[in-house]
């Protein structure tokens, strides 16, 4: 938790200029971030896929499958 206090007083430190320029920077690592997750989840279900893992149908199959 030191690390994220000091991360948070050090924001504090900077100007409104810097502090944009931050948000920017975060912004953009949270776009990449979910396009890793993304990835992830296409590699996931096309491995499902592959391996007959996978489940196809409607919601209505899908939510009688999940009750079974």
């Amino acid at each position: 938790m030191n690390a994220l206090q000091n991360a948070l007083d050090a924001f504090d430190n900077l100007d409104v200029g810097e502090k944009s320029v931050y948000f920017d920077i975060i912004e953009k690592l949270q776009i990449e971030f979910r396009r890793e997750e993304i990835l992830r989840n296409a590699k996931n279900t096309i491995y499902a896929i592959e391996h007959g893992q996978a489940k196809y149908g409607n919601l209505d199959e899908l939510l009688k499958e999940l009750e079974d």
